[in-house]
């Protein structure tokens, strides 16, 4: 069985796409300024796929270099503001003290590093710089004569928001990559384990659905919330209360547009807008099959019902009506017209005191199940998920 992270930045298109414009980018000689969030799942995963990749896919082998300034360069030494981020790059790639201490600061430190093929066939791909740091390496970097052969530069920056960077392409993970790719991964990793919580393909589709609608594009997250939690019993919302406390996600959600940052602040309503438009995306058009079912199955019986007299419990005439596209009230003759308000409503009607509509009794339960699931999600109500789970666990309903 694959990894996720694996399915994530190879399999899906969004992800897939941003790993191959950084190929591209590189093959063609260009400086790549890389702009990604805080919140960017498998980040150091993401960078190894695009080296994979490299072997592969490319006619030579970048030799990729990762640097972290954060962690990786001594400040002591290196102030990295101006020749600093040369002086480094000199020590760290120099063959010999010669080539070390040769530069006398005639012309540019970039020019010098150029001449001496410091970095000639490699890839240096810096990440973890603070906000004045981006800005060095961006200066540094765009005096640099990237032609490929001599080294080129990657930048991966999280505070820098320029679009247009002179000697640079740059390539934005929010623009590559969208909530269907999110909601495509989910699908793809419940089809990959559907035993594990004995899911139908009804749960998958609204856990996919879910977990997608919560998450945005953290393909991290959603992936923990999936194998860690059996939706069938947990409430979303502690679910995200248990993630927002684990190890691994306690940087995440920095950004407003974060869930856990909502999760931290205490924006349920938030959460619960998710949630609801996860219910509304996958159960309405459940509601609308199991309606058109219904009516198929019960064409006969309803048809008798819109043409009779009928009346009510108080033994009053009523007329079936319910509103056309131009919102008047206008009878029903139709069954296929009907909507689920209107044969609900129908279960209410006699003739003869008798009921108009001769059906089983687990159907019109039926029925009345599903009114009140289409009504309580109409009025942005979010439902607790015990109030779904028959309708997830018997879909399609057996109408006969």
């Amino acid at each position: 069985m694959p990894e996720h992270h694996e399915v994530w930045w190879s399999w899906i298109t969004g992800p897939k796409k941003m790993a191959k414009e950084i190929i591209k980018a590189l093959e063609s000689g260009n400086n790549v300024v890389l702009f990604v969030p805080d919140d960017l799942p498998w980040r150091r995963e993401m960078r190894y796929s695009v080296q994979e990749k490299t072997k592969y896919d490319c006619y030579d082998d970048f030799n990729i270099k990762f640097i972290d300034v954060e962690n990786d360069v001594n400040h002591n030494d290196y102030d990295l503001n101006g020749d600093g981020i040369g002086r480094y790059i000199i020590d760290k790639y120099a063959k010999d003290e010669k080539i070390q201490y040769g530069f006398r600061g005639e012309g540019t430190i970039q020019d010098y590093i150029y001449n001496e093929k410091l970095i000639e066939d490699k890839v240096l791909w810096f990440k973890g710089m603070s906000a004045a740091e981006e800005k060095n390496f961006l200066n540094f970097c765009k005096n640099y004569k990237a032609n490929g052969k001599q080294g080129n530069f990657v930048l991966e920056l999280k505070h820098t928001g320029t679009e247009n960077i002179d000697n640079f392409e740059t390539i934005f993970f929010q623009k590559e990559i969208c909530n269907n790719d999110l909601l495509l991964f989910n699908t793809i990793i419940l089809d990959l384990d559907p035993d594990k919580f004995g899911y139908t393909s009804s749960w998958m589709k609204y856990i996919a659905n879910l977990c997608s609608s919560l998450c945005g594009t953290d393909a991290e997250l959603s992936s923990f919330l999936i194998q860690s939690f059996d939706f069938k019993t947990t409430n979303p919302i502690d679910a995200l209360h248990n993630a927002a406390s684990c190890e691994e996600f306690i940087r995440r959600g920095s950004s407003k547009q974060h869930i856990l940052w909502a999760v931290r602040n205490g924006d349920e309503e938030r959460i619960l807008n998710d949630i609801w438009e996860a219910q509304l995306q996958v159960f309405f058009p459940m509601l609308e099959i199991e309606k058109i079912n219904f009516i198929k199955a019960f064409e006969k019986e309803l048809k008798e019902a819109l043409l009779g007299k009928v009346f009510n419990r108080f033994n009053k005439p009523e007329t079936i009506v319910q509103r056309n596209e131009s919102g008047e009230y206008v009878r029903v003759t139709n069954p296929k017209l009907l909507e689920l308000q209107t044969i609900h409503f129908m279960l209410s009607l006699e003739r003869g005191h008798k009921p108009v509509l001769s059906i089983p009794e687990k159907v019109k339960n039926k029925i009345k199940e599903l009114y009140n699931l289409r009504n309580s999600l109409a009025h942005v109500n979010v439902c607790e998920i015990n109030k779904f789970k028959n309708l997830l666990d018997n879909f399609p309903f057996n109408w006969k």
